[in-house]
Protein backbone atom coordinates (compact mmCIF):
# COMPACT_ATOMS: atom_id res chain seq x y z
CA UNK A 1 0.00 0.00 0.00
CA UNK A 2 1.41 3.16 -0.66
CA UNK A 3 1.62 6.71 1.44
CA UNK A 4 -0.91 8.92 1.86
CA UNK A 5 -0.46 12.09 -0.10
CA UNK A 6 -1.92 15.35 0.37
CA UNK A 7 -2.06 17.17 -2.77
CA UNK A 8 -3.17 20.79 -3.35
CA UNK A 9 -6.09 22.61 -5.04
CA UNK A 10 -3.97 23.47 -7.55
CA UNK A 11 -2.45 20.25 -8.54
CA UNK A 12 -5.41 18.75 -8.72
CA UNK A 13 -7.09 21.99 -10.87
CA UNK A 14 -3.64 21.49 -13.18
CA UNK A 15 -4.00 17.40 -13.23
CA UNK A 16 -7.57 18.30 -14.70
CA UNK A 17 -6.36 20.62 -17.24
CA UNK A 18 -3.85 18.18 -18.88
CA UNK A 19 -6.74 15.28 -18.69
CA UNK A 20 -9.15 17.57 -20.62
CA UNK A 21 -6.26 18.69 -23.32
CA UNK A 22 -5.07 15.52 -24.13
CA UNK A 23 -8.66 14.21 -23.93
CA UNK A 24 -8.15 11.33 -20.93
CA UNK A 25 -10.39 10.71 -18.16
CA UNK A 26 -10.17 12.63 -14.80
CA UNK A 27 -11.82 11.60 -11.63
CA UNK A 28 -12.14 12.77 -8.23
CA UNK A 29 -13.97 10.64 -5.62
CA UNK A 30 -14.97 11.64 -2.37
CA UNK A 31 -15.53 8.84 0.51
CA UNK A 32 -17.00 11.38 3.29
CA UNK A 33 -19.03 10.27 6.03
CA UNK A 34 -20.98 8.41 4.45
CA UNK A 35 -19.45 6.24 2.51
CA UNK A 36 -16.85 5.36 5.29
CA UNK A 37 -20.21 4.52 7.93
CA UNK A 38 -20.76 2.39 5.26
CA UNK A 39 -17.25 0.46 4.32
CA UNK A 40 -17.11 0.32 7.94
CA UNK A 41 -20.43 -1.70 8.64
CA UNK A 42 -19.91 -3.61 5.24
CA UNK A 43 -16.25 -4.98 6.44
CA UNK A 44 -17.35 -5.52 10.04
CA UNK A 45 -20.73 -7.06 9.14
CA UNK A 46 -23.14 -4.70 11.38
CA UNK A 47 -25.90 -5.88 9.66
CA UNK A 48 -28.15 -3.87 12.02
CA UNK A 49 -26.39 -0.32 10.50
CA UNK A 50 -26.28 -1.49 6.58
CA UNK A 51 -29.75 -1.74 7.09
CA UNK A 52 -30.07 1.67 8.50
CA UNK A 53 -28.03 3.00 5.96
CA UNK A 54 -29.49 1.51 2.89
CA UNK A 55 -32.91 2.66 4.79
CA UNK A 56 -31.45 6.31 5.14
CA UNK A 57 -30.14 6.32 1.52
CA UNK A 58 -31.86 3.89 -0.50
CA UNK A 59 -29.57 1.93 -1.32
CA UNK A 60 -30.87 -1.99 -1.96
CA UNK A 61 -29.38 -4.06 0.59
CA UNK A 62 -28.75 -7.02 -1.56
CA UNK A 63 -26.48 -4.60 -4.19
CA UNK A 64 -24.13 -3.51 -0.60
CA UNK A 65 -21.57 -5.55 -1.79
CA UNK A 66 -21.69 -4.81 -5.09
CA UNK A 67 -21.77 -1.17 -5.09
CA UNK A 68 -18.58 -1.96 -2.08
CA UNK A 69 -16.64 -3.76 -5.13
CA UNK A 70 -17.68 -1.01 -7.07
CA UNK A 71 -16.34 1.94 -5.45
CA UNK A 72 -12.96 -0.25 -4.34
CA UNK A 73 -12.33 -0.80 -8.53
CA UNK A 74 -12.94 3.09 -9.54
CA UNK A 75 -11.14 4.40 -6.47
CA UNK A 76 -8.11 2.49 -7.60
CA UNK A 77 -8.17 4.15 -11.06
CA UNK A 78 -9.22 7.54 -9.44
CA UNK A 79 -6.24 10.54 -10.39
CA UNK A 80 -7.44 11.33 -6.62
CA UNK A 81 -9.48 10.17 -3.17
CA UNK A 82 -10.75 12.87 -1.46
CA UNK A 83 -11.50 12.11 2.20
CA UNK A 84 -10.68 13.48 5.38
CA UNK A 85 -7.35 13.04 6.66
CA UNK A 86 -8.79 12.36 9.95
CA UNK A 87 -9.54 9.02 8.80
CA UNK A 88 -6.36 7.86 8.65
CA UNK A 89 -5.24 9.40 12.12
CA UNK A 90 -6.58 8.51 15.57
CA UNK A 91 -6.73 12.47 15.99
CA UNK A 92 -9.51 14.64 15.29
CA UNK A 93 -9.81 18.37 15.22
CA UNK A 94 -12.16 20.57 15.77
CA UNK A 95 -15.65 20.75 14.19
CA UNK A 96 -16.28 24.61 12.84
CA UNK A 97 -19.84 26.41 11.33
CA UNK A 98 -19.76 27.80 7.79
CA UNK A 99 -19.02 31.29 9.66
CA UNK A 100 -15.79 29.86 11.05
CA UNK A 101 -17.22 29.66 14.82
CA UNK A 102 -16.97 26.73 16.55
CA UNK A 103 -19.69 24.62 16.63
CA UNK A 104 -21.96 23.79 19.81
CA UNK A 105 -20.44 21.12 21.75
CA UNK A 106 -23.56 18.84 20.86
CA UNK A 107 -22.25 18.89 17.22
CA UNK A 108 -18.53 18.48 18.43
CA UNK A 109 -19.58 15.84 20.90
CA UNK A 110 -21.53 13.93 17.84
Amino acid sequence: MSDIKVARVGQILHQLEVCIVRKRPFSLIRFGDGGVKLLHAYYYNDREQLELISEKEGLPLDNITKIVQLWARYARSANFIDSPGVYFTDRFWGKYKKNLKLASEKTIKR
